[in-house]
């Protein structure tokens, strides 16, 4: 998250928001879920509402067997407020139940 505010105009958060969540899927791919949850926590400072982001946050919670905090990121996902779609609500209610499961 600091290389991104060194590199992007402080003005761009459309940019600085892309170049998070690429970092954080960078240490996704090199297996740091603690890293991308900076980063995707970052990101989401930027913007609150993105969904995919949201839940690749949750899902990193889940890499690192966070499993309440990932739950809480889901309930959030739910508000009724969060605007999503009949299977945007079911996927995470899926992921909820998942972690159930474990």
């Amino acid at each position: 998250p600091a290389l991104v505010a060194r590199l992007a105009n402080p003005d761009d958060t459309s940019l600085q928001f892309a170049l998070l969540v690429t970092l954080a899927r960078y240490h996704v791919q090199t297996g740091d879920p603690g890293a991308a949850i900076a980063s995707l926590t970052a990101a989401l400072k930027l913007q609150p509402s993105d969904f995919v982001t949201r839940f690749q946050l949750a899902r990193n919670y889940e890499w690192q067997e966070d499993t309440d905090r990932a739950r809480e990121v889901y309930r959030d996902l739910l508000a009724p407020d969060a605007g999503l779609s009949r299977g945007m609500r079911k996927l995470v209610r899926r992921q909820m139940a998942g972690l159930a499961a474990d």
